[in-house]
Formats: C-alpha cells, structure tokens, sequence
C-alpha cells in the first residue's frame, strides 16, 4: 500500500514541476510577444529621449521579426543609419551601424583565390579603435549614440573609396586607386586587415533615402 502511495506522491510532484514549468514559460511567451508587439515604439521612445539625437527621420520593419532599419539625424545634423536595430530579452537595444556621417561602416580589403581579385569584404579581423570595437563587440544602441562623434573620426581616418574607385577595384585595376597607393597588396593577399569605408551616399544600402 505504501508503494502505492509513493509513487502516487512521485507523480504528484512531477504534475506539480511540469506545470509550473509550462506557467512559467507560458509566462516568458507572453512577455516576449507584448514586447514584440510594443518594440517599435519603445525603440522611438528610447532613441528620442537621447540627449544627442535631434529626430528618427525614417523607421522600417525589415523583417518578419521586430526588426528595423533607422534613419537618425543627430543634434549636429550627421546622419546615422542603422541596421537589425532590436530589443533583446534584458530590453536592452541593439543595432548595426550601416552609416555614420559620410561614411559606411568599414569593410576590410581582401583577396579572392577563386577570382584572383582584391575586393571589399564585411569581415572584420578586429579594430585598431576602442570605441568602436567596444560598439562591435555589444552592438549597444546607447553606446553607439553616445560615442558617435569619435567613431565618425575613426571612420574618416580610413581610406574613403567612391563607387568609382570600387569599379576600379572589380576590375583589377586596384593600383589605378590613388588613395590606396600606399597599400602592400602582398600583404592583404596574406588576409593583412586593412581597411576601408565607403563613400556612403555612393551605395545603396546606405544612402539617405528617406522618401
């Protein structure tokens, strides 16, 4: 009779963890749609109540989860766009630099085997900035905003290619690149990290098109 009662109380017990197992995550379901459902304008609140940034020029959901692409004008008047810009489970908000100022987001010179051709490429092999490796490393919406101006300044000390020098680039014509004549193509074929930002009304992705 004992044994029965026993495994009668096991189960009890185990009904009890499943279901307070299934409330709590029914709970964190329902916390994460409401934030979901609410993100946007939480973003717009929490960007607009920065003291650097004068207006949200443009917000668009990209994609079927709450994320969006910014256009932010700063109280100086530079132009910031973001990308992936999302609220994560601790409601911190986080977001990619597409651009800042003039400038894209740097891109690293490489050179592909394949097509025995130097191109521009988004992977990163580290920074020589702590601002904006600080940024990289948390993608942190609040400390982008707060640091923009020096990471502007690190963005303008890098070489800026305009679409022509890029066409210049595709073509194998790399050495024609006058702002790139002290680069040691020898060495970014042996993945040397050397990089480059784009002029960025140049380039689609990071145009200020806010129609």
């Amino acid at each position: 009779m004992s044994g029965k009662i026993n495994r009668f109380l096991l189960f009890m017990l185990f009904m009890f963890i499943c279901n307070a197992a299934f409330a709590k995550g029914a709970a964190e379901i329902c916390r994460a749609i409401y934030r979901d459902n609410h993100s946007e304008e939480w973003i717009r609140e929490a960007v607009l109540a920065h003291p650097n940034v004068k207006e949200i020029v443009k917000m668009i959901k990209t994609t079927d989860s709450p994320q969006y692409r910014m256009y932010i004008l700063m109280k100086d008047e530079t132009k910031v766009i973001l990308s992936g810009v999302r609220i994560l489970d601790d409601n911190s908000i986080i977001g990619f630099s597409v651009r800042i100022g003039d400038y894209t987001a740097p891109r690293m010179l490489v050179y592909d085997t394949n097509i025995e051709r130097y191109l521009y490429s988004n992977i990163s092999a580290g920074y020589d900035n702590e601002k904006y490796q600080e940024y990289i490393d948390t993608m942190d919406l609040n400390f982008l905003l707060n640091n923009f101006k020096e990471i502007e300044e690190f963005f303008s000390s890098l070489p800026c290619l305009t679409k022509e020098e890029t066409d210049l680039l595709y073509e194998r014509r790399e050495k024609e690149i006058k702002i790139l004549q002290n680069v040691d193509w020898e060495k970014v074929k042996k993945n040397y990290s050397y990089y480059v930002v784009l002029k960025a009304d140049d380039f689609s992705w990071s145009q200020w098109k806010v129609e």
